[in-house]
């Protein structure tokens, strides 16, 4: 199972605001915050051009964290090692 979890990182003295994307292997970058985008779309970009690099192509699904984002890939090469799914069955409210 691949993941790839995204921060905000805010301005410096010396740097600009930037996103750092970190593997669950520990493979870190840093990208460069694109003001042109909103934050979704940051973190959203930095996950992508980080799995691009690494070459783990499929489809990746994402949800906000209390840090960031994270980011699982839910089809492609790599087999997950834990599933769940949890049923949406709505209870019928008639007598």
């Amino acid at each position: 199972m691949q993941t790839i979890s995204t921060r905000y990182i805010g301005p410096s003295n010396t740097r600009g605001s930037r996103i750092i994307a970190t593997t669950s292997g520990g493979i870190r970058k840093v990208y460069p915050y694109q003001h042109d985008m909103d934050i979704d779309g940051n973190h959203t970009g930095a996950a992508w051009r980080l799995a691009e690099s690494l070459g783990w192509h499929g489809n990746w699904q994402g949800g906000h964290t209390e840090r960031g984002m994270v980011f699982v890939l839910v089809d492609g090469t790599f087999s997950p090692d834990y599933r769940f799914d949890v049923a949406n069955a709505a209870k019928d409210s008639t007598p």
